[in-house]
Formats: C-alpha cells, structure tokens, sequence
C-alpha cells in the first residue's frame, strides 16, 4: 500500500467515524486547554488530567479526592461551593459552576466547571467535566475595561478642558471688542472731531491768510498722523505686521529687544541663524507662544532674567523660554491658568508637544514647546516673494 493510500485510509469519514467518543472527546478537551475529571459520588473515586490537576494547583501525581478541590477554594466561599455541588449532584443533566480558588502563592484564580451528571441503574452516581481557567480572560476584560474608563475620562476631561478655554476665548474677545471699541471712539472719534471742526474752519466763508492757511493744514497733517500711528498699533495688536513682513526670527529679535525696554527684564537669546521658511500659522503659533510666556513672566515670576532659545533638528522646531523668577508650582496645574492652556492647545493643534516645569527646586519656570517640521514647513517660497 502506496503512502498516499494509506493516507486517505486514515483520513477517510468512514474511520473517523468508528473512533470512539473518548478519543474525540479527549481531543477537544486538549486543543481547548480544558481539565478532564470523572468523580463516582458514591466509592469517592476521582479521576482527573494533568491540565485539571493544574487548574486547582494540584499535586501533579499521586490521588486526588474531593475535599483537596475543596481546600482550594477561597475559605469564604467553600460552604457555598459545597451547596451548590451537592444540589447539582441529585438533579441530573448538565450544570454550570464558577469557582474562586487560591494558587500556592495564594493569588486569587477564577475556574469554570462545566459538568453532567449521571444517575446510573446501579445506584451509583456519575459526575463528568471539563474544567476551564478564565482568569487571564477575566484579567484582561477587567484591564479592557479599566482602558475603557480611563479614556473615558481623558476625553471627558479634554473636552471640559476645552469648554472652559472656549469661554475664556469668548470672554477675553468680548472683552478686547469693548476695549477696542472704547479706543476707537476716545482717539479715533477726538481727531475726527478735530479734524472735521479744522477742515470747517478752512472752507469758512472768509479767506485766510496764507500763514494761518498753512497753520492748519499742519494741524491736520498731524491728526492724520496721529490717526495713522493708531491705526498701525491696533494692528499690530491683532496681528503683529513684522512677522509676515520680517519672518518669525527677526519679529522675534525685534519683541525680545522692544520687551528688555519696556519691562527692564535682562534678555539672554539665541535664535538659531537661518531657520528653515515656517508656514504662517506655524509661525504665528509659535510668536504667540512667546508673548504669552513673556507676559506671564512679567506679571508673576518677579524675573531678572528671561532666556530664550529657538533650535531646529531634523525633525523638529524647539522653542525654550525660561526665567529665574519664583517659578511654576512643584506640581504644576496648568488646567487652572488659560494662558498655559492656551499655549498648549495652540501647539498640540501642530501636533506638537508642550511642557511647564520649573528650572530648579529653588525657583525658575520652563516653557518648553516643541513642533514636527513635517507639516510645518513651507515647501516652497510664497507667491509674495515672486512678485517682489
């Protein structure tokens, strides 16, 4: 007989029919990791597999009686497990139990024993099953569910995070619309005034001099002036001019130096040379970046001195200010102030990363934002640079 023959003679449905049910039966039970045992109620015999026997913590030799299943079971729980059993032993059919043992390290375990109960016409009762670990499943449910929670509750938390920064957005526009609107009406509103009453003055009925003529029209000039310095403050407050028309290192010196006067704080930069062309959102980001760090210094930290470094990588752009100020809480919380949320919403939306520490147990706060050059960079040069 040929391999092949003696092959298909094996395989045949015919043979696989005549093999017993033990024999499939035992091979189920060991593809599915399952413990065997047959316990006969009556003579106390109990007949168990290896995998059984290391479902319990059994010896892995030797007899096996009930009462070591038993003492395996966690001590508040055994009087119930005997209840059970005892109830399923006098009703035939199949039954179901979930049992708590203690492993030999006294860790806790969680076994299924799925069993059939026979009443024989001897008298002798029959107890069969299969016995199954769940408690790696349980395990793992359990972590599931905790992950589950857990981003639960960081979405939940983001999103009031969210809430509460969009309300503050929303105040503090309202609030710069007022301002801005009261601004508008005391200056722009007194030189319009003034230069209406001034233009009604020239096109009065009576001729003027020529020296009261030019007197006036300088009167005007500076109203136009004035006006125009205002209109390039405003501006410059909304969105600041020498970032797109100087690029984001030199609107960053220009800050710096324009900061050092005005709060007398000592400035220490080093802005890398020839940063590669930052999209304008980007760079925007990262100026306001800047502002705010400096604002809060000056409001809170009681700095002499503020250091700011901006580095690229190969992957990314690095942008450091730190002060030596009285610094950041040992353990920041930085959901309390807008302005740090504010900074990191503004990076994160970059897909950067930003972090707040302090410089040292003594004092000193650290801003540090750091954003991927992929996505960041312009690929080519602006149309404004090929019309100029």
């Amino acid at each position: 007989m040929t391999q092949q023959a003696s092959y298909d003679r094996l395989t045949s449905p015919e043979l696989i029919d005549q093999m017993s049910a033990d024999v499939r039966f035992q091979l189920a039970v060991e593809a599915g990791e399952l413990g065997s045992w047959t316990h006969d109620v009556q003579t106390g015999k109990l007949v168990c597999s290896a995998m059984f026997r290391q479902h319990f913590c059994l010896p892995a030799a030797g007899t096996v009686t009930l009462q070591d299943i038993v003492d395996r079971v966690v001590p508040q729980s055994r009087a119930d497990f005997q209840r059970m059993r005892e109830r399923a032993v006098s009703q035939p059919g199949r039954h179901k139990l979930e049992v708590r043992i203690l492993d030999d390290a006294q860790r806790s375990r969680v076994l299924r024993v799925h069993f059939q109960v026979l009443h024989l016409p001897s008298g002798h009762v029959r107890v069969s099953g299969v016995s199954v670990d769940l408690t790696n499943r349980l395990m793992l449910e359990a972590s599931a569910d905790r992950a589950h929670a857990l981003v639960e509750q960081l979405v939940f938390e983001r999103i009031q995070r969210l809430a509460e920064l969009n309300a503050h957005a929303v105040a503090t526009i309202e609030r710069e619309r007022k301002t801005l609107a009261r601004e508008l009406h005391d200056e722009m509103g007194s030189n319009l005034t003034l230069m209406s009453l001034e233009l009604a003055r020239l096109r009065g009925p009576q001729p003027l001099e020529p020296e009261a003529l030019q007197k006036g029209l300088a009167q005007l000039a500076s109203l136009v002036e004035s006006l125009r310095q205002y209109k390039h403050r405003v501006i410059s407050g909304l969105r600041p001019p020498l970032l797109q028309e100087l690029g984001l290192e030199m609107a960053m010196q220009s800050y710096l130096e324009e900061f050092a006067r005005s709060s007398g704080i000592e400035i220490d930069v080093d802005i890398e040379p020839n940063l590669p062309l930052i999209k304008e959102d980007a760079a925007l980001a990262l100026f306001r970046v800047l502002q705010e760090s400096l604002t809060n210094t000056a409001k809170y930290a009681h700095a002499h001195m503020v250091r700011v470094r901006f580095d690229t990588d190969d992957k990314a752009l690095r942008l450091e200010v730190s002060d030596d100020g009285q610094g950041l809480p040992i353990v920041p919380d930085t959901s309390r102030s807008f302005g740090l949320q504010g900074i990191r919403e503004r990076i994160h939306a970059l897909g950067g990363t930003a972090s707040f520490s302090r410089v040292s147990r003594s004092g000193g706060t650290r801003i540090l934002v750091t954003i991927p050059k992929q996505g960041n960079l312009e690929d080519t040069l602006p149309s404004s640079f090929d019309q100029v």
